[in-house]
């Protein structure tokens, strides 16, 4: 069951040479995406993780969900959404973020629970894997120092202890993770950029110093403009005394500038898109209308599909020369061809390994330390980026033997994947169990999802645009079927079955019959070809001409998933195509990252293995310099 796309392995290195560092410090940015995208402005309104999970909705769910998140955004209840409530639901989605992440470490770290951590809880729990020789000076061999890496913690812990007591709480442990949230901690986000780059150590930022912060040069490569560009930034705007160095106060208005509130710029773009009277107001109809504006759904994933598929099937044809040439060994070969299946699986279900395009870095990374760490680490320098790795590699080696094995991975894999799905659970569980009594029943599950419903609301028909009572419909089906004992509540590991069913054996039959029932328009109980294709592929305009996969698309249907060949696919047909048992995804991710990093092929890494090839594991600010440079070249 494959289709024609393929995976292109390694596709950053080669700008890691020529890519940019972007050194202004804001607070936690509304979204990693390009400002002015649909993608950031859905992840500035929903947060990141929450405008993940919208991207994955049908059209019809995002929308009514969006309905609920209006009713909320609307504090007053006056039945619109002005410009200070839409500021102030997108300030806390930007903040949700280092809560919760906070929160998150200090139950990792916090031994005695008593819900403040200690230095020496910190310091255990991040060096106390660090032997004597690791202590030693290392910038040669790794890049980074543990001696300096302490200190700087030490520095920052003690801006960060406000009280002066050896513990932090809650709120100064934030100020310690995310101290470009902190105005007290500015002093601190500044001095750690300036010792970064001030290689020579003389208290001032040359103009080779700069640069070299930015790009590392190539051996005969030319330079690119954007550094000439950077180079004159310098010399008329930095540089303010004219000095030819920056001093602490010019590095200042430069990392920490003032004037610009990200939240107030986004608050009015969407206002601006979706006040269709421009009477400065949104009402709940305004933003339903504009759907897109606020939230990702399926629908606006297919044209990110069609150019993933155009780009990927051109990358078929060098691909394919590649394994002609390279002669690749039967193993590297197979699970190149593992990863061609999974890069565009199309309805297929799997397991929660990430929200982003197989076979990509962001999908390696996701699928190794999970979503919101893979988010953490990308801002990262590469130095803490590549110290926290090093002891993820002691965690995922279980049997202390120094190296980890496929299976060692594999476990690794599937834990981080199953810890995603337990905590998206257990946070939507605590939101809904509105008695906190441990049970969530149907009815209190009915009042946070359709409770706001007005009875017009109801009247919609089948053939609108979307309809309430089908959505209704479909989750009184999917809990019945996960509400094992029948009394019409859920535990939350019920609750886990109905949020993720892809996860349970026992709900594959609700996510066929979902599956089948959103495709089959004509309601006959099978899919014909034009269903098939039109889930996966709708034209901007009338009269449009077909892409290419589309017509591979087709063959794929006449030639593999029509099994009987009677033009349509049947219950069992469409069962073998979304549901195959026959492909482990965590075991070809792991095979994906051994054989990237497997440098002496022996078929298993060593730390040095996996700290060499750091962002094919983590994200860090090294791995965002390659995207920023193709940002750069587009703009």
């Amino acid at each position: 069951m494959m289709k024609v796309v393929i995976f292109v392995c390694v596709i950053g290195i080669a700008l890691a040479g020529v890519a940019k560092k972007n050194r202004v410090v804001e607070p936690k940015p509304l979204s990693d995406e390009e400002p002015g995208s649909k993608e950031y402005d859905h992840e500035a309104f929903l947060g990141e993780q929450q405008a993940a999970e919208f991207d994955e909705l049908p059209q019809e769910e995002s929308q009514r969900r969006l309905g609920i998140i209006a009713d909320r955004i609307d504090s007053n209840k006056d039945g619109k959404v002005d410009k200070e409530e839409l500021a102030a639901w997108i300030k806390k989605a930007q903040t949700r973020y280092v809560e919760e992440d906070a929160a998150t470490q200090i139950q990792n770290m916090d031994e005695d629970k008593d819900g403040q951590i200690h230095w020496d809880e910190y310091y255990k729990s991040t060096y106390g894997h660090v032997t004597e020789d690791d202590m030693k000076e290392d910038e040669e061999n790794h890049g980074f120092s543990y001696k300096k890496m302490i200190a700087r913690d030490e520095k920052r812990w003690k801006v960060a202890n406000l009280d002066n007591n050896d513990y932090l709480s809650v709120e100064e442990f934030q100020s310690f993770l995310h101290p470009e949230e902190f105005s007290h901690m500015r002093d601190v986000v500044l001095d750690e950029t300036f010792t970064d780059i001030d290689k020579n150590g003389d208290g001032s930022i040359s103009l080779e110093e700069y640069i070299g912060d930015m790009y590392n040069e190539e051996e005969d490569g030319e330079e690119p403009e954007w550094v000439k560009t950077e180079r004159e930034q310098f010399v008329a705007h930095r540089d303010a005394d004219k000095d030819g160095k920056l001093n602490k106060e010019e590095v200042r208005s430069w990392i920490l500038p003032d004037g610009y509130d990200a939240v107030e710029a986004e608050t009015s773009h969407l206002m601006y898109e979706a006040d269709s009277d421009k009477d400065e107001v949104l009402t709940k109809e305004e933003i339903l209308e504009h759907h897109e504006t606020f939230v990702g759904s399926q629908v606006t994933n297919w044209g990110d599909d069609l150019k993933r598929h155009d780009e990927l099937t051109s990358s078929l044809v060098k691909l394919v020369d590649q394994i002609v040439t390279i002669k690749m060994s039967l193993k590297s070969l197979l699970v190149v061809c593992l990863l061609i299946e999974l890069t565009f699986a199309g309805r297929v279900v799997d397991q929660k390994l990430s929200d982003e395009e197989p076979g990509t870095q962001d999908y390696d990374h996701e699928a190794f330390v999970g979503q919101e760490e893979a988010k953490e680490f990308e801002k990262l320098t590469p130095e803490e980026s590549k110290r926290r790795l090093g002891i993820i590699f002691d965690r995922i080696d279980v049997d202390g033997d120094g190296t980890v094995d496929e299976t060692e991975l594999q476990n690794w894999i599937t834990m981080t994947q199953k810890k995603y799905v337990t905590d998206n659970t257990k946070k939507e569980f605590e939101n809904h169990d509105e008695n906190q009594d441990g049970i969530l029943t149907w009815d209190e599950y009915y009042n946070i999802n359709f409770g706001f419903l007005k009875d017009e609301d109801w009247e919609q028909g089948e053939d609108e645009k979307y309809s309430y009572k089908a959505m209704l419909r479909r989750d009184q089906e999917r809990w019945k079927a996960a509400d094992e004992d029948g009394d019409n509540s859920c535990t939350i590991e019920e609750y886990q079955a109905f949020l993720h069913p892809e996860e349970f054996e026992r709900m594959k039959d609700i996510v066929l019959d979902e599956t089948i029932n959103d495709m089959d328009k004509d309601q006959d109980g099978l899919l014909d070809l034009d269903e098939y294709i039109n889930d996966l592929y709708r034209p901007e305009n009338p009269g449009e001409e077909e892409p290419e996969w589309v017509s591979v698309e087709r063959d794929q249907f006449t030639k593999y998933r029509d099994a009987d060949k009677d033009g349509k696919l049947n219950r069992l047909e469409v069962r073998r195509w979304i549901l195959p048992e026959d492909y482990n995804h965590a075991q070809a991710e792991a095979q994906h990252l051994l054989h990237e990093s497997d440098d002496d092929k022996d078929e298993k890494l060593s730390k040095e293995e996996m700290l060499e090839h750091q962002d094919v594991f983590v994200g860090s600010q090294a791995t965002e310099w390659g995207e920023m440079m193709n940002r750069h070249d587009e703009f």
